[in-house]
C-alpha cells in the first residue's frame, strides 16, 4: 500500500521523544509485571479506580482532613508509581515515610495547586483528550484543606490503600489480537560519564508477510533509570539492515548510541511509554502498516542523575492484527514541522511577543516537497536567524479524496521551549496567496507551559474530520535567556524543534 499520505511518517529528521502519557505523577511497570494476552482489557479499571471519598471532602464530625483516610489514597493513585523507593522521583521526594509527606508538605501543596504535579501542560478548552493526569477542583481541595487543617495525620486504621494509577487507553480492543514482545537482547548498564544515556537497540520480530499494528505497551525492567522509551519500525531493505549493522558497530556497548532519533533516514514512529504509560489500543478500525522483514528500534532514554543504578533490559509489547487480517482504515503518524529556523539569544517567547519568523512551505497536495525546498521569513527574506522567540510554521494540504481523520497529536520541542500550539484552518484557493479563512481555525493542542521532561501523546476524545483545503499551523515559543548564541533547529540537546506529529487515518482501498 503506497498512499503518498503515509509517505509523511517518514520524516529524515525526526524527534527525540514521543510519549504516550508521562510520570506526571501516574503509575508504571513494576520489574516482573508481565500481564497476559488479556491483560489490556482486565487491567484499565482496576488500575484507575480510586477510592473518591478524599476527592468528595469525606470528614469526621470534626470536619478536619487527615493524612491517612483522606489524603493517603489520593497520593497512592496519583503520585506514588513516580514518589516511591526506586521510583523515577528524586529519592528525597520519595513519599514512602508519611513524616517526609508532612514535613515536604508546603512544597507538596503548592506543587499542586500551582498545578506543576501531576504534570499538565495542555490547555483543557483546545480540544478534549483522553487520559487526562490533572487533578479535579475536588481533589486539589483535598491537599489544600490538609494544609490549613494542620496537616493531621489521623489513625492509620482508616487508611484504604490504592492502586498507582495507569493510564490505558483503546486496551479492550486488542483482546483477540497477537502479541509480540521486542526486549532489549542483552542487560545494558547505563555509562556512567554522563547523566543521560539514549541508547537504541534493534529487534527483529520475524514476519514474513504484512502485518497490521493495533497497540503497545511497556514492560519496565529497571524504573529507577529509565525515563522513556521510544518505538520506531525501519523497513527490512539492504540498505537501512546496513546502515544499523554501521551504527551497532560504532562502539563495543550493546546497541548505538541516538539522541535525536534511529539514524536511518527510512523510520517512522510506532509507539513510545513514559512512568504512567499503561496499554495503547490505536483508535478503533485503525492500524499501521508493517511489511516483512521490517525492524523495531528501540530509543531507551536511561538517566541516572535522581541516584538510580544498575542495569536494565525492557521490553514493548506490540498488538497485531490475526495473520491475513487488514484493518478497516490505514492509520499512521504523519510528521508536520521543522523546517529550518534559528532563533537569536536573549529572547523570552512570551505571549506578548510578536511572531514575526514566518515560515510557509504551499504544498497544495500531498506528499511535501521534496527536501529543501527553499522557508522565507515573514518578509519574504531567505530563511535567517529570527528576531524575535516565536516562530510559526504554515502547512497546505489537499487530502482530497482521502477524506482523513485526525485521532491525536504528539507536539514536540527541546529544552528551551516555552509553548506549543498545533491548529487546522480551511482555506481558499481563489487568489495567488492562500489565506486560511476567518474563523475557520480548530485547536489541535496546546501546550501551554512546555517540559520536555513530561511530553505525551494526546489522544482525542473524538476524532477530527479535517477539511479538503487545510492548513497546519505550528506556533513555537522559545526562551533564550541567559543564552550567548542562537539555538537552530537540530536533533543534539542543545538544538532545538518544532513538529507535531498527527496520527491520520484513511479507508483502505476496496
Amino acid at each position: 500500500m503506497n498512499s503518498s499520505w503515509r509517505s509523511l511518517a517518514l520524516p529524515g529528521l525526526l524527534f527525540s521523544l514521543l510519549l504516550a502519557a508521562a510520570c506526571g505523577d501516574e503509575g508504571s511497570d513494576a520489574k516482573g509485571d508481565t500481564p497476559s494476552n488479556n491483560s489490556a482489557a482486565n487491567n484499565s479499571a482496576a488500575n484507575n479506580s480510586v477510592n473518591n471519598s478524599a476527592a468528595n471532602n469525606s470528614v469526621d464530625d470534626t470536619g478536619l482532613i487527615t493524612y491517612h483516610r483522606d489524603l493517603r489514597p489520593l497520593m497512592d493513585h496519583n503520585c506514588m508509581a513516580c514518589h516511591t523507593t526506586g521510583g523515577i522521583a528524586p529519592a528525597v521526594y520519595d513519599f514512602t515515610d508519611p513524616a517526609n509527606v508532612q514535613a515536604l508538605a508546603p512544597l507538596i501543596v503548592s506543587s499542586v495547586e500551582s498545578g506543576r504535579m501531576p504534570p499538565w501542560d495542555l490547555d483543557d478548552s483546545c480540544v478534549e483528550v483522553q487520559g487526562s493526569l490533572a487533578l479535579t477542583p475536588e481533589e486539589i481541595g483535598v491537599f489544600s484543606k490538609w494544609m490549613s487543617d494542620g496537616k493531621l495525620m489521623g489513625d492509620v486504621a482508616d487508611y484504604v490503600p490504592q492502586e498507582p494509577k495507569v493510564v490505558d487507553i483503546g486496551a479492550e480492543r486488542l483482546v483477540n489480537d497477537d502479541v509480540v514482545e521486542a526486549r532489549i537482547p542483552v542487560a545494558y548498564a547505563p555509562r556512567a560519564d554522563r547523566a543521560d544515556d539514549y541508547r537504541c537497540f534493534v529487534i527483529d520480530p520475524g514476519f514474513a508477510q504484512t502485518r497490521y499494528m493495533t497497540g503497545f505497551e511497556t514492560i519496565a525492567d529497571n524504573p529507577s533509570i529509565l525515563h522513556h522509551i521510544v518505538a520506531f519500525s525501519v523497513p527490512g531493505d539492504e540498505g537501512n539492515l546496513s546502515r544499523l549493522a554501521e551504527l551497532e558497530g560504532e562502539d563495543a556497548l550493546p546497541g548505538y548510541e541516538c539522541f535525536g532519533d534511529a539514524r536511518v533516514s527510512d523510520q517512522s514512529v510506532i509507539g513510545a511509554w513514559a512512568p504512567g504509560g499503561g496499554v495503547t489500543g490505536l483508535p478503533a478500525n485503525t492500524a499501521i502498516e508493517f511489511e516483512p522483514g521490517t525492524r523495531i528500534v528501540l530509543q531507551m532514554h536511561y538517566n541516572r542523575s535522581e541516584g538510580g543504578d544498575g542495569a536494565d533490559q525492557s521490553a514493548m509489547r506490540f498488538w497485531f492484527m490475526p495473520e491475513g487480517q487488514r484493518p478497516q482504515e490505514y492509520g499512521a503518524l504523519v510528521f508536520i514541522g521543522n523546517l529550518p529556523f534559528a532563533v537569536p539569544p536573549g529572547v523570552n517567547g512570551s505571549e506578548a511577543e510578536a511572531c514575526n519568523t514566518v515560515y510557509l512551505r504551499d504544498d497544495r497536495s500531498l506528499p511535501l516537497p521534496p527536501e529543501g525546498t527553499e522557508a522565507r521569513d515573514a518578509r519574504g527574506n531567505p530563511m535567517a536567524i529570527g528576531e524575535t522567540g516565536c516562530v510559526v510554521q504554515d502547512f497546505y494540504f489537499n487530502t482530497s479524496p482521502l477524506n482523513l481523520k485526525l485521532w491525536g497529536t504528539f507536539p514536540h520541542m527541546h529544552l528551551v521551549g516555552r509553548s506549543l500550539k498545533v491548529e487546522a484552518f480551511e482555506f481558499d484557493r481563489g487568489g495567488e496567496t492562500l489565506l486560511p479563512k476567518d474563523g475557520s481555525n480548530q485547536c489541535l493542542i496546546n501546550s501551554t507551559d512546555w517540559d520536555f521532561d513530561w511530553q505525551r501523546t494526546y489522544w482525542y476524545k473524538q476524532p477530527k474530520e479535517l477539511p479538503s483545503d487545510v492548513m497546519v499551523r505550528l506556533t513555537c515559543r522559545y526562551n533564550t535567556m541567559g543564552m550567548e548564541n542562537p539555538v537552530q533547529l537540530g536533533e543534539g540537546s542543545e538544538d532545538e524543534m518544532c513538529l507535531g506529529l498527527l496520527y491520520l487515518s484513511a479507508p483502505v482501498p476496496l
